[in-house]
């Protein structure tokens, strides 16, 4: 969060309650209630799909108080999941924390001490100030570590730690709470990390000469510790105005910040200090790497690979902005393996901006933050560990998850079973509340001493089917075949796309996702480039069938087509599998016309025909 930003809390007005549904009066209908009322768990999930054993559909919103945002996210050794933020008013803001079970509820026996409403949410108030939780860790033993920022004098550093039972730990400072002066002004810490040692690092900005990186490291009992710069703190700066969004410390307990900075054009800064607080000279000469990349707005976040490797993520600014990566070797250097010359950027067809990155047990790293796709929506992006998208996720590597108002990711992390969770928020006119998602990643932790599969593949064979005959040739293929030549939209933008599965398909159903993608770049908010136009729901389809799948194009992408004639070439991409494990996209250029369009073709017209029958028939 940038220095200007670290004090504003955001706020919109929550979103209405589900309705009840309506009790059944005879023993057939209770019984088709009760049936209906069991979340219905995905029988083959794939990587990227919600996870519907949490919450009942993979999203999880939690109204904490007035207006709650949720930046920072921790899973616990036995699998709960903390996430922290902040609960403001119109006047002031304090610590947020909610803690919530495997399968999604609150956990009620998150209680805190005095400030919580008994049903797994609690504040924390430092006084009469403004108190922002940017970062959450948990220590081994348990206990849970909070880092942000207070108004208290001119803004400060602000550490709560908290008994896993929610309290405030009595041993941290005499009363739970710490506050820092950094610079001298308007400090605030953005990211937490916890040494082997159970030493504390915070970093974050300072206002000290326009802004610099401000570390402060902590003994367990909450004082600050004199073998770190000789006094516990510090800060770095670039020349220009700077802040560190992000910490993470490497094995041999070195200290990597990464944030932004305005030095030349600005973009991605990283920092790596030695254990006592120095400039590490290994890194790039003097400890400090700037600007990363010119094309970018500052990185938010930070991940050190198995290897030593550093992974850094934000966002870009050409044209609209994109999710940033970039990957350094353990010198400071580029890392020409990742995508060619250390930098990945991901377009999800609208603004986004990546706010956290993780890094799985098989290497493939994961992206999370937020497109303004329709009204703003969590996103995620997979990749492989040479930078490529990964196509096992979601078909191209990217998932955009929609909570049902302006939403949007703040952090991500991995649980000990590969799942992946992310916590932000859902606002709405006025409010805002803790908003948590989980998904699939499907085969994300091979056994022991296997390699991952090549390019990131996750999917195999399902149990239970039966080996190839002796002599028989082995099932290796699987295609589909993408009917028509022309799509009609309804005024909804509502369209149908006719897929048909061979009949000599060996291993059935062909079962995958269908996306719709402009052939041609074109010209979106000043900027040229392919655009998403829909994306399916998952389909089957058996051997020798064909079968209507649905998708509708938001209302921005509908007036896209309308005013663009090349936004209406389109090209219609259907990633597949079979019960064998084989994958495979097909791809077919098609036309996109509005409802009522007239046709050349009498082929066309009988197919035209047939899809409004079709609509009619599932309206």
């Amino acid at each position: 969060m940038s220095d200007s930003a670290s004090h504003e809390v955001e706020r919109e007005v929550k979103a209405p309650v589900r309705g009840l549904a309506a009790l059944a009066v005879c023993l057939l209908g209770l019984l088709a209630s009760a049936a209906l009322a069991a979340p219905a768990a995905l029988a083959d999930p794939d990587p990227g799909d919600l996870d519907e054993s949490f919450g009942g559909d993979g999203r999880v919103v939690a109204d904490v108080g007035a207006f709650d945002v949720a930046n920072a996210v921790a899973i616990q050794a036995d699998g709960r999941i903390v996430a922290a933020g902040e609960l403001g008013t119109m006047s002031s803001s304090d610590f947020a924390l909610a803690r919530y079970n495997p399968d999604g509820t609150l956990d009620p026996t998150f209680v805190g001490d005095g400030k919580s409403a008994g049903d797994g949410t609690l504040t924390t108030d430092f006084g009469d100030s403004s108190d922002l939780a940017h970062a959450v860790a948990i220590q081994a033993d348990g206990k849970i570590v909070v880092a942000g920022a207070t108004s208290l004098g001119d803004g400060r550093f602000a550490l709560a730690r908290y008994n896993p039972d929610g309290s405030l730990d009595s041993s941290f400072s005499g009363d739970g709470k710490v506050t820092t002066d950094i610079g001298g002004g308007d400090d605030g810490a953005n990211a937490v990390a916890i040494q082997a040692d159970g030493k504390i690092v915070a970093a974050g900005n300072t206002a000290f000469g326009g802004g610099n990186f401000g570390l402060a490291r902590y003994n367990p009992d909450g004082s600050l510790d004199p073998s770190f710069a000789g006094n516990g703190k510090l800060e770095v700066g670039f020349g220009r105005d700077e802040a560190a969004n992000a910490v993470a410390i490497q094995a041999d307990d070195k200290i990597i910040a990464a944030g932004s900075t305005s030095f030349g054009d600005g973009g991605f800064a990283l920092v790596r200090f030695d254990s006592d607080g120095a400039l590490d000279p290994t890194f790039d000469g003097d400890g400090r790497v700037f600007p990363d990349r010119n094309d970018a707005n500052g990185a938010n976040a930070v991940a050190i690979q198995a290897d030593g490797r550093i992974l850094a993520a934000g966002s870009d600014n050409l044209g609209d902005s994109d999710f940033a990566l970039s990957r350094y070797n353990s010198d400071g250097s580029l890392d020409p393996s990742f995508d060619g010359n250390g930098h990945v950027s991901t377009d999800f067809g609208d603004e986004e901006v990546a706010t956290g990155v993780v890094i799985q047990a098989d290497g493939r790293i994961v992206a999370a933050g937020e497109t303004e796709l329709d009204t703003g929506d969590f996103a995620l992006a997979r990749y492989n560990s040479d930078g490529t998208l990964d196509p096992t996720f979601d078909d191209d590597g990217r998932v955009v998850t929609d909570l049902g108002a302006f939403d949007f990711a703040r952090e991500i992390a991995i649980q000990a079973d590969g799942r992946i969770v992310a916590a932000g928020a859902r606002e709405t006119m006025g409010d805002s509340d803790f908003a948590v998602t989980r998904y699939h990643a499907v085969a994300d932790t091979p056994p022991s001493g296997t390699p991952p599969p090549p390019g990131g593949a996750a999917d195999t064979p399902p149990s239970g089917t039966p080996p190839a005959p002796e002599g028989a040739v082995p099932d290796t293929a699987v295609t589909i075949e993408i009917k028509g030549r022309k799509l009609k939209l309804d005024r909804k933008g509502r369209t149908i796309v006719r897929l048909s599965c061979p009949a000599l398909e060996a291993s059935p159903p062909c079962a995958g996702r269908l996306a719709l993608k402009t052939q041609h770049k074109v010209r979106v908010k000043g900027q040229r480039r392919r655009v998403v136009l829909a994306r399916s729901k998952r389909f089957e389809i058996g051997a020798g069938e064909t079968k209507r799948v649905r998708l509708t194009l938001s209302k921005s992408k509908r007036k896209l087509t309308r005013r663009t004639g090349r936004a209406r070439r389109v090209r219609a991409i259907a990633t597949i599998r079979d019960a064998a494990g084989n994958q495979a996209t097909i791809r077919k250029e098609l036309r996109v016309g509005p409802l009522g369009e007239r046709s050349n073709h009498a082929a066309e017209r009988n197919e035209v025909g047939q899809d409004a029958a079709a609509w009619q028939a599932a309206t």
